[in-house]
């Protein structure tokens, strides 16, 4: 081969390499992907993106829970019985209590309270506010 077809050979290559960017800018304007069907199509026009509206907390709705896995009350806030750890609420004709806390402890109808992972304790005089026990672990949170 000889030395003229040899660089005639490279200067096409280096044509390519550089015609084949400017082509691509060229056709597919600043870059952005062009119709897939044809490489060489002018891109088209992408619609402006209209949002989804969100909820509004008042529409929002929240799955019930299933009341089978939620304790009931009685069973759950009896004197000398263990309050799970993992206590979030119990049943109570339907209805889901949701837990009381204040500091470590957890109140039921003013007149049980718990620490979780230990023994429920029915209070003396019928509210926990006047329960010096109550007071105590209260302190010890």
């Amino acid at each position: 081969m000889s030395y003229v077809r040899w660089y005639a050979a490279w200067a096409v290559v280096i044509a390519l390499l550089i015609a084949l960017p400017v082509l691509a800018v060229l056709t597919h304007g600043n870059g952005a992907a062009a119709d897939s069907a044809n490489p060489f199509a002018p891109p088209s026009a992408t619609p402006t993106p209209t949002p989804t509206p969100e909820p509004s907390p008042s529409t929002a709705t929240t799955p019930a829970p299933n009341l089978t896995d939620v304790p009931l009350c009685a069973n759950v806030w009896q004197a000398g019985r263990m309050l799970s750890t993992t206590y979030d609420g119990c049943q109570s004709k339907g209805v889901v209590v949701k837990p009381k806390k204040e500091k470590c402890l957890v109140t039921y109808q003013d007149g049980w309270w718990a620490r979780p992972g230990q023994k429920v304790q029915e209070t003396k005089g019928g509210k926990v506010t006047g329960d010096k026990r109550y007071a105590i672990a209260l302190d010890h949170c």
